[in-house]
């Protein structure tokens, strides 16, 4: 398992090789020790505004070629709205290798699928590390102390269609489903952001993708996850508003 601390991100842009650099959605990305969420949705004044360009959730495990000396992540998605490349185009590993800049942004570089343009080619990711504060009933906090929760429902005789992911690091907070109507139709994808209020000391949703009576089915708010003294230890089952929960991480 990598080494990694819990942090959250959120992308400043991207430039593909050959073009200036751009950012179209609003990205947060949550970090834990070997596991990762991933919300990327496109921003006000895009044709495809409010929807999702990239949803994941899965492992993160560092990358053993040689990169001269700079940390390198692999990121391999349990769940992805990410459609796979043409058959003719090879699937490169969803590898990346990180520089911090001299403002404290971090730019991740390396070669993937381009969908505009059908073929793989050479990124460069900027990314700024966003800072943390940990919510409690109390309303107070810890920046040295960062709380995280990172829970998993897997398909079941209770939720036969779904998968889905809830969690937060800090104050930032992101759920993630992958829903199929039946064994064989194409998953659709649904999710939520949240942020924790300090002064009302409750958890706010800020975007949501989908119909919102099927989010809140299969994606609780973090409101209904019990508080972090009363969690269990890592593996074992949390109750929530829709049914019992894997605890991942805390």
């Amino acid at each position: 398992m990598t080494s990694l601390q819990p942090r959250a991100s959120t992308r400043i842009s991207i430039q593909w090789e050959g073009e200036p650099a751009t950012e179209a959605t609003d990205t947060l990305v949550l970090t834990y020790p070997g596991l990762y969420l991933d919300l990327r949705v496109y921003r006000e004044g895009h044709p495809s505004e409010g929807s999702i360009q990239w949803a994941q959730a899965g492992i993160v495990d560092e990358a053993e070629e040689d990169t001269d000396g700079l940390p390198s992540l692999t990121f391999v998605p349990t769940i992805s709205s990410v459609a796979p490349p043409p058959l003719d185009v090879k699937v490169l590993p969803d590898q990346g290798t990180f520089k911090t800049m001299p403002n404290g942004d971090v730019e991740e570089y390396g070669t993937m699928f381009n969908p505009d343009t059908g073929r793989n080619q050479g990124y460069i990711e900027v990314w700024r590390r966003l800072s943390l504060q940990s919510p409690s009933s109390t309303n107070k906090y810890s920046k040295d102390d960062t709380t995280s929760l990172l829970l998993e429902q897997t398909p079941s005789s209770h939720w036969p269609r779904a998968q889905s992911f809830l969690g937060h690091i800090g104050q930032y907070g992101l759920g993630i489903s992958r829903v199929k109507d039946t064994v064989d139709s194409d998953p659709r994808f649904l999710a939520w952001r949240e942020v924790f209020d300090f002064e009302k000391a409750v958890w706010e949703r800020t975007h949501t993708v989908g119909d919102r009576e099927e989010v809140d089915l299969y994606l609780p708010s973090l409101n209904s996850v019990p508080q972090r003294e009363d969690l269990p230890r890592g593996g074992e089952t949390v109750s929530v508003a829709n049914g019992d929960w894997i605890l991942k991480r805390r």
